[in-house]
């Protein structure tokens, strides 16, 4: 009996991890109806640069309620409603988390995050940034 080439299933491991265009379409459909479903005005300003321990330095842009950065290596779109920030947090065009994170404090937003778009409270984690730069 032949075996198959090693390379020929790499191949095979490679191509039925991918993403399809209808997966990209689907992800970015519930991040964009999450996010809207969340809009509102906001009561804060979170505009400048903080830190996680976890996640690494970021850098959140505020204009109205809308916020976008980086957190860490992770490109970031968000909203604001009140105190509550909503973020999807993305990579190659792709949302891999999303939080949620309200202030505890002057300098500090906490939350979780979770792994599942919208946002579940069934895998979540904590999250928490403090403001390093306004």
């Amino acid at each position: 009996m032949m075996k198959p080439p090693v390379l020929v299933l790499a191949v095979i491991l490679v191509l039925t991890g991918c993403k399809s265009a209808e997966d990209y379409a689907r992800n970015n459909t519930a991040t964009a109806g999450w996010l809207e479903a969340h809009a509102g005005q906001p009561a804060i300003n979170v505009a400048g640069q903080w830190h996680s321990d976890d996640w690494g330095d970021a850098l959140f842009k505020q204009k109205g309620n809308r916020v976008t950065g980086i957190l860490g290596d992770y490109p970031i779109g968000g909203v604001l409603s009140g105190r509550t920030l909503y973020l999807a947090i993305t990579s190659d065009g792709w949302t891999d988390y999303t939080a949620i994170l309200e202030p505890q404090g002057p300098r500090t937003l906490a939350g979780q995050y979770s792994d599942s778009v919208p946002f579940t409270a069934a895998d979540n984690r904590p999250i928490q940034l403090t403001r390093t730069a306004p």
